[in-house]
Protein backbone atom coordinates (compact mmCIF):
# COMPACT_ATOMS: atom_id res chain seq x y z
CA UNK A 1 0.00 0.00 0.00
CA UNK A 2 1.45 3.34 -0.91
CA UNK A 3 0.68 6.77 1.11
CA UNK A 4 -0.79 9.76 -0.40
CA UNK A 5 1.48 12.57 -0.50
CA UNK A 6 -0.67 16.18 -0.49
CA UNK A 7 1.34 19.57 -0.60
CA UNK A 8 0.18 21.66 2.55
CA UNK A 9 -0.94 24.87 0.66
CA UNK A 10 0.78 27.47 2.71
CA UNK A 11 -1.18 30.78 3.58
CA UNK A 12 -0.14 32.97 6.50
CA UNK A 13 2.49 35.11 5.51
CA UNK A 14 4.57 37.11 8.37
CA UNK A 15 8.09 38.67 9.03
CA UNK A 16 9.39 35.30 9.50
CA UNK A 17 9.08 33.38 6.59
CA UNK A 18 8.83 34.82 2.61
CA UNK A 19 6.49 33.05 0.21
CA UNK A 20 8.03 31.82 -2.73
CA UNK A 21 4.91 29.58 -4.33
CA UNK A 22 1.72 28.17 -2.55
CA UNK A 23 3.93 25.10 -1.10
CA UNK A 24 7.35 26.39 -0.77
CA UNK A 25 8.72 29.18 1.42
CA UNK A 26 12.56 30.31 2.55
CA UNK A 27 13.22 30.89 6.34
CA UNK A 28 13.48 34.74 7.00
CA UNK A 29 14.97 36.45 9.72
CA UNK A 30 12.85 36.50 13.17
CA UNK A 31 10.88 39.16 14.18
CA UNK A 32 13.13 39.79 16.91
CA UNK A 33 16.08 39.93 14.74
CA UNK A 34 17.96 37.19 16.51
CA UNK A 35 18.04 34.17 13.84
CA UNK A 36 15.95 32.85 11.01
CA UNK A 37 13.27 30.41 10.50
CA UNK A 38 9.85 29.48 9.17
CA UNK A 39 6.24 29.28 10.59
CA UNK A 40 4.40 25.46 9.35
CA UNK A 41 0.64 25.31 10.26
CA UNK A 42 -0.03 21.86 11.00
CA UNK A 43 -3.69 22.13 12.59
CA UNK A 44 -4.89 17.89 12.23
CA UNK A 45 -4.87 16.40 15.43
CA UNK A 46 -1.15 14.86 14.73
CA UNK A 47 -0.34 13.87 11.02
CA UNK A 48 2.81 12.76 9.72
CA UNK A 49 4.30 14.50 7.61
CA UNK A 50 8.13 15.36 5.29
CA UNK A 51 9.91 17.74 5.47
CA UNK A 52 12.26 19.05 2.61
CA UNK A 53 14.85 21.41 3.03
CA UNK A 54 16.98 22.69 0.27
CA UNK A 55 20.12 25.02 0.87
CA UNK A 56 20.12 27.06 -2.35
CA UNK A 57 23.50 28.94 -1.09
CA UNK A 58 26.31 27.58 -3.97
CA UNK A 59 29.30 28.23 -1.40
CA UNK A 60 27.53 28.16 2.59
CA UNK A 61 26.46 25.26 4.42
CA UNK A 62 23.59 25.67 6.38
CA UNK A 63 21.90 24.41 10.08
CA UNK A 64 18.31 23.37 9.67
CA UNK A 65 16.63 22.69 13.65
CA UNK A 66 13.16 21.47 13.63
CA UNK A 67 11.90 23.32 17.57
CA UNK A 68 10.67 20.93 19.61
CA UNK A 69 6.70 21.78 20.64
CA UNK A 70 5.07 22.32 23.97
CA UNK A 71 2.22 20.24 24.08
CA UNK A 72 1.92 17.10 26.63
CA UNK A 73 3.61 14.98 23.42
CA UNK A 74 6.41 17.40 22.94
CA UNK A 75 9.90 15.63 23.04
CA UNK A 76 13.09 18.06 23.98
CA UNK A 77 14.83 16.50 20.79
CA UNK A 78 14.91 18.98 18.16
CA UNK A 79 16.89 17.15 14.57
CA UNK A 80 19.08 18.92 13.46
CA UNK A 81 21.01 18.57 10.02
CA UNK A 82 23.54 20.50 8.56
CA UNK A 83 22.85 21.02 4.60
CA UNK A 84 25.82 21.65 2.72
CA UNK A 85 25.96 24.11 -0.07
CA UNK A 86 23.63 23.49 -2.95
CA UNK A 87 22.46 20.34 -0.88
CA UNK A 88 18.75 18.94 0.62
CA UNK A 89 17.41 16.71 2.61
CA UNK A 90 14.23 15.27 3.61
CA UNK A 91 12.96 14.98 7.43
CA UNK A 92 9.86 12.73 8.18
CA UNK A 93 8.06 14.33 11.87
CA UNK A 94 5.05 13.46 13.51
CA UNK A 95 3.38 16.28 14.37
CA UNK A 96 2.29 15.52 17.93
CA UNK A 97 6.13 16.08 18.57
CA UNK A 98 6.79 19.26 17.30
CA UNK A 99 3.43 20.97 17.20
CA UNK A 100 2.95 24.22 19.39
CA UNK A 101 -0.24 23.67 21.33
CA UNK A 102 -0.39 26.76 24.29
CA UNK A 103 0.32 30.36 23.33
CA UNK A 104 3.39 30.71 25.11
CA UNK A 105 7.17 30.29 25.73
CA UNK A 106 10.37 31.07 23.29
CA UNK A 107 8.83 30.19 19.84
CA UNK A 108 5.63 32.67 20.59
CA UNK A 109 8.40 35.51 21.73
CA UNK A 110 10.37 35.14 18.97
CA UNK A 111 7.93 34.48 16.38
CA UNK A 112 5.72 37.36 17.61
CA UNK A 113 2.67 35.32 16.07
CA UNK A 114 -0.61 36.40 17.11
CA UNK A 115 -1.17 32.41 17.72
CA UNK A 116 1.24 29.45 17.33
CA UNK A 117 -1.28 26.87 18.22
CA UNK A 118 -1.31 24.09 15.72
CA UNK A 119 2.21 25.43 14.34
CA UNK A 120 5.58 24.14 14.06
CA UNK A 121 8.86 26.23 14.06
CA UNK A 122 11.75 25.41 11.30
CA UNK A 123 14.77 27.54 12.56
CA UNK A 124 17.83 27.96 10.15
CA UNK A 125 21.63 29.49 10.68
CA UNK A 126 21.28 31.17 7.41
CA UNK A 127 18.31 32.48 5.39
CA UNK A 128 19.16 30.82 1.79
CA UNK A 129 17.01 27.36 2.98
CA UNK A 130 14.07 26.63 0.67
CA UNK A 131 11.40 24.81 2.70
CA UNK A 132 8.49 22.37 1.03
CA UNK A 133 6.20 20.35 3.47
CA UNK A 134 4.55 17.37 2.37
CA UNK A 135 1.32 15.59 4.25
CA UNK A 136 1.14 11.84 4.29
CA UNK A 137 -1.74 9.78 3.80
CA UNK A 138 -2.29 6.44 4.73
Amino acid sequence: MFSEVNDIKLGKANTWHTIIQDDEFAVGASASGSGYGAIIPMNDRDGKYMIMVTNTSNNTPSQVKIKAGNGVHATTFEPTLTLGPSCNAVIQIESGYFKYVKDEGEMKAESQETSIVGKVFLTSSTSTVLVKVFHTVM
